[in-house]
């Protein structure tokens, strides 16, 4: 049998741009940053093998890929807003009122 797709392993520096724009924004928000492994398999190796950075970052919830899944809403629109203020802070934009 022929092996048709691979998914290869993931990894990035906690130095790179990126990381450290997504961490002071998380810790604004939700106060001491996590940065650590996750054991399954996302797009974010697809970008990695692009020479891309990339991380996982998302909203609290429970329940991923079972019946019953679910994400805290609160959470979700303070995600929103790390995501927002990473993109600010990555493109080098300013924060307009």
């Amino acid at each position: 049998m022929r092996t048709l797709f691979v998914r290869h392993p993931f990894q990035v520096a906690e130095d790179a741009p990126i990381v450290q724009s997504m961490v002071s924004r998380r810790k604004k928000y939700w106060g001491g940053a996590a940065v650590r492994g996750y054991g399954g398999w996302a797009d974010t190796s697809l970008f990695e093998r692009a020479g891309m950075d990339a991380l996982i970052f998302g909203p609290g919830g429970d329940g991923a890929h079972a019946a019953v899944e679910y994400a805290d809403l609160d959470s979700m629109v303070t995600a929103a807003q790390i995501f927002a203020g990473t993109i600010m802070d990555f493109c080098g934009l300013e924060k307009r009122d």
